[in-house]
């Protein structure tokens, strides 16, 4: 029910964040030394790749609430524009409609009884396409202009 599901993200979102469960302190031990060389746009794209295909099978949500704090200062420390990093986050987390567990609107779309899951996928998979390709060939070099 997605009723459960809204019960269940936000605490286990907190959960993962907190200190105490290890969780970002690992990830940020990880990630720190694996981006530090990169420029801007490849740390950019890398970001927005990775998150964006994770997402797809896991809570877009959680991802958003782990990642984003997260990664808007790594990217400001580098010198890029966190702006222009979080609305291509926060676009491709929303971009979430491939799997149920995706997000609130992709469990809405598999869950509704009129819904052939077969139909339901293809829906996600085009969706994901458009997007992205709508990210990347206007909202991108957008940002840039306006941030």
């Amino acid at each position: 029910s997605l009723i459960f599901l809204l019960a269940v993200t936000f605490p286990l979102a907190d959960l993962l964040k907190h200190a105490d469960s290890g969780i970002m302190p690992t990830i940020m031990t990880f990630v720190r030394p694996l981006v530090a060389d990169l420029g801007l746009t490849p740390f950019l794209i890398i970001s927005i790749v990775i998150l964006g295909i994770i997402t797809q099978v896991t809570h877009n949500i959680v991802l958003g609430a782990m990642f984003i704090p997260f990664l808007l200062p790594v990217f400001a420390e580098m010198g890029g524009n966190i702006y222009l990093l979080w609305f291509a986050l926060y676009f491709v987390l929303n971009t979430a409609y491939c799997t149920p567990a995706a997000s609130f609107q992709a469990a809405l779309v598999f869950g509704h009884e009129a819904t052939e899951r077969k139909h339901a996928y293809i829906l996600g998979i085009v969706l994901l396409v458009v997007c992205w390709i709508s990210l990347v060939v206007v909202g991108i070099p957008l940002g840039n202009l306006i941030f």
